[in-house]
């Protein structure tokens, strides 16, 4: 992964390399640590954002109209597709500040994610792409 985040035009060309029309229907997001973990180590750190910048990875998420796929962003990482079907319990709700915690249930294992409301220059697409999702319920109205 490189130093700087992913341009707009840089994601709508990973995006199409994997097959998919880039069409609001990207976001960079960040894996989630459990609360109880989060509480743990904030024992041992003075600032919370320390942990979570170190500690709460990003990756690429595509939404697709049957299914999410999701990919770490650094070099020879898996590409994993959830079937939109076989999701349980999936749930977009406003997080800490101003983040979207998207989770789901897939095959028995809870996957939770932070994405930036908020963001901006470089990055402002997730903040609009975000918007776009919430508009248009996800995963039950994205047409393609």
């Amino acid at each position: 992964m490189s130093l700087l985040m992913p341009s707009k035009e840089e994601m709508e060309v990973y995006v199409a390399n994997i097959g998919i029309m880039p069409k609001h229907n990207y976001l960079i997001v960040y894996r989630k640590m459990k609360d109880s973990t989060k509480s743990f180590l904030k024992h041992f750190a003075r600032s919370a954002s320390v942990i979570t910048r170190g500690n709460e990875k990003p990756y690429y998420l595509i939404v697709t109209k049957n299914e999410l796929i999701l990919q770490e962003m650094k070099k020879h990482s898996e590409m994993i597709k959830f079937l939109r079907e076989d999701l349980k319990e999936f749930m977009v709700s406003d997080g800490e500040g101003e983040t979207k915690v998207i989770e789901f249930n897939y095959s028995g294992e809870t996957y939770s994610f932070i994405a930036h409301k908020d963001s901006i220059d470089r990055v402002r697409y997730v903040a609009d792409n975000l918007q776009y999702l919430d508009q248009h319920h996800w995963l039950e109205e994205i047409e393609l």
